[in-house]
């Protein structure tokens, strides 16, 4: 299993977040290990998200990777969870 990264999702991770390009890779180690792990409950389930901090991070898998999609800031998240069903949010543990 890989951790692979979008052209977008570096970009989002250096814009929102201030990672150099030598740390994403560490940092995301962590992201994984250590972060709260969501589902939405969609048609998608190759789709999830995962909380660390202050930021919520959008994965996708692929085959047996795991892709960073994108990551947004505490601002932005808790706007779009708010604005939707809480329901739709189940922890995964």
């Amino acid at each position: 299993m890989k951790l692979l990264v979008s052209k977008h999702g570096k970009t989002r991770l250096k814009e929102r977040l201030g990672l150099a390009k030598r740390a994403i890779d560490r940092h995301l180690k962590k992201v994984v290990l250590k972060g709260e792990t969501f589902f939405k409950a969609s048609n998608k389930k190759n789709i999830f998200y995962i909380k660390y901090y202050k930021a919520l991070y959008i994965f996708a898998r692929e085959n047996m990777n795991i892709i960073l999609v994108t990551v947004l800031s505490e601002n932005m998240y808790q706007y779009e969870i708010s604005t939707t069903n809480k329901n739709k949010f189940v922890n995964f543990y």
